[in-house]
Parts: structure tokens; sequence; C-alpha cells
């Protein structure tokens, strides 16, 4: 498993899988008994590690970069109503997601929701009273029409 060492990765781990931590893989202590990652610092022990699934490189987020929704004014909002979560799926808005004063997720798609979790493209799933969902906004984008 050190080969993903430096790599984007998804860990599954306690006794039923039921805990999910995502970043790059920064380190593999065999010594410890841990891995470590980043940007976060989550240490998890190795022996509580039931899956680590690789996810897709960076370079796939430069696709949100060509989305309109992207690249519209720098207005954001946070999402608390049931609505302005169907519209961020409806609309694949990009999303961020804080937790307390930390970033954990930047600019990522919903995928579903609930009225307690929300899941993103890659299946992470966040609950929503411990998380604020930030929404890019997409006022001020004009779309151009195929037959001008």
């Amino acid at each position: 498993m050190k080969n993903l060492v430096g790599k984007q990765v998804m860990v599954y781990y306690g006794q039923r899988m039921q805990l999910t931590a995502q970043g790059t893989l920064s380190e593999w202590n065999e010594q410890e008994e841990m891995i470590t990652l980043a940007p976060e610092g989550i240490r998890i022990p190795i022996a509580q590690i039931a899956k680590v699934e690789l996810l897709e490189p960076v370079e796939a987020r430069s696709e949100l970069a060509q989305d309109p929704a992207y690249r519209s004014g720098n207005v954001r909002f946070v999402m608390h109503d049931p609505v302005q979560f169907d519209n961020a799926i409806y609309f694949q808005s990009p999303v961020s997601i804080w937790h307390k004063d930390r970033l954990i997720c930047h600019e990522n798609r919903i995928i579903h929701h609930t009225e307690h979790e929300v899941t993103i493209q890659g299946g992470t799933v966040f609950r929503k009273d411990e998380c604020q969902f930030i929404v890019k906004s997409m006022i001020g984008i004009q779309h151009s029409s195929r037959n001008e």
C-alpha cells in the first residue's frame, strides 16, 4: 500500500466501515502502524482500516473550471433550506463544505441529500448539522444562444 503515498484516497475504517476520511495519503508508518492524510493531518490506525480507495487524479477538477457556474462571480451563499440543496444538485453548482473553521471540501458537486445528510461526488457523506455548505452563485452568468 505504500505505492499510494502522495495520492488522493478515500479511507474506510471502523468496525463496520462506518467512518470515512478523504485526503492525500502523506505517510504510511509501519512502525507506529498508522497512516496520515493531508492536509488535515488525520491519523488512522492501520488495524482499523477496512479499505483504501484511490480517487480520481486532481486533473479531473479542471472540468469544473470549464463550467459556467465555476466562472461566475465570486458570490457564495450558505445553504439552509432543502430547496437550496435541490437547486445545487439541479444546476450542478460548485459547493464548498466547512466543518467549524476548517475547509474540508473545496468546490465539489452534491449528488444527493436527505433531511440530515449530503452526499457529494465520490460518495463522501456529510451531516448537515455538523457542516456548513457554501454554494457558488450562478448570478451574473450570461448564457449565449446557439441561434445568435
